[in-house]
């Protein structure tokens, strides 16, 4: 799971010109130690990595990012110690393969860094993920701001979960999502350049391939909690707007989402980089906060340390779009003139769950 590596600090609006600006006293300050990690009951290994941030303006510290040589222990609430390697100099600590997290076991992280100094985690108990009722999808238009500041309308669908909540407590969640799609293309029209540049057909088609399934890995992430509705047997929960457009669409769309169970500090840490990734910056959006992590410095506990260690339990639960789900009139030809293995993210072997 992905955790922000960057300070945020307070922003201080100017509206209409009625306020003075604010001269905010801003000490620089480099080497802040940021750690993240998660223990989880899919396979393991699992990870924890470690670096400290930087001043990009100081070249003295422009470049210490990784923390190397720390030794990195993660134990169980059951006594058990389980050491973490760095197999390599990029400041990332492994556990074996065969250590998996398990619910309601709480576990505790250690990080000793080369210097002697000492830091520790708080306890963190792994909770149980509710079982994942349905994944439902709903048609709908979008606008949004694109990177050329302009307002575009796309067309997609609003998804939602429908979880089997326990209403006897209080239930947070992360959430991701991948989907793939098949698409076509025109081999037989790609085209070749000549000794002198000229653009000439190519003599012999390419013999592969003309259908290829593209596997979109989504870097985003979504967060949700029962606050407004703890107590419903079935909670539904609105989670993000899947854009889909023709080409998407010549046979279907398979959709996977993934949700792991958050304590309630867990959530309350990933809200914060939520807010600070996608807010919009309007006057209603929470201010951007700098993002402690519960991990401390043991002889300085005032020190300030960045990231999250957390536990959590993970179910994945898939469907498929179907083209009689997008209600408007659609050409799925990509109109690409050559193999379709030149399409970003695709491959030619048809996924084991394609026809489930």
């Amino acid at each position: 799971m992905l955790v922000v590596k960057r300070l945020s600090w307070i922003m201080w609006m100017l509206l209409a010109g009625c306020i003075d600006p604010y001269d905010y006293p801003f000490k620089e300050q480099t080497n802040y130690l940021v750690v993240e990690g998660a223990i989880t009951t899919e396979p393991g290994p699992y990870s924890v990595t470690l670096t400290t941030t930087r001043n990009i303006g100081n070249e003295e510290n422009a470049f210490k990012l990784r923390v190397q040589n720390a030794k990195v222990s993660i134990t169980t609430s059951t006594g058990s110690v389980v050491r973490l390697i760095d197999q390599d100099t990029t400041g990332v600590y492994y556990t074996s393969g065969n250590f998996r997290g398990q619910v309601g076991e709480k576990y505790q992280l250690t990080i000793v860094l080369e210097n002697g100094e000492s830091y520790e985690s708080e306890q963190v108990e792994l909770l149980p993920m509710p079982d994942i009722d349905s994944i439902g999808i709903e048609y709908a238009s979008q606008k949004y701001i694109s990177q050329a500041n302009t307002v575009i309308e796309r067309t997609g669908f609003y998804t939602k979960a429908f979880i089997n909540d326990p209403p006897e407590t209080e239930n947070a969640y992360l959430v991701n999502w991948d989907y793939t799609y098949k698409i076509f293309t025109h081999p037989e029209l790609a085209t070749a350049y000549d000794a002198e540049g000229c653009e000439c057909w190519v003599a012999t088609p390419k013999a592969c391939c003309s259908v290829c399934w593209v596997e979109e890995k989504v870097p985003d992430f979504t967060i949700a909690n029962d606050q407004l509705n703890n107590g419903s047997s079935v909670t539904q929960y609105d989670l993000f707007f899947l854009p889909v457009v023709g080409i998407m669409l010549y046979e279907k769309i398979y959709l996977e989402v993934t949700i792991n169970s958050l304590s309630k500090d867990a959530y309350l840490f990933w809200k914060s980089v939520y807010d600070s990734r996608y807010g919009q910056g309007g006057i209603f959006d929470s201010t951007p906060n700098t993002v402690e992590a519960n991990v401390y410095n043991v002889e300085d506990k005032d020190e300030l340390v960045l990231g999250y260690f957390y536990a959590s339990e993970v179910k994945t639960i898939s469907r498929f779009i179907h083209p009689t789900d997008f209600p408007e009139r659609i050409d799925s030809d990509t109109n690409y003139p050559d193999t379709c293995l030149f399409y970003p993210n695709t491959t030619a072997e048809e996924p084991e769950y394609w026809n489930e």
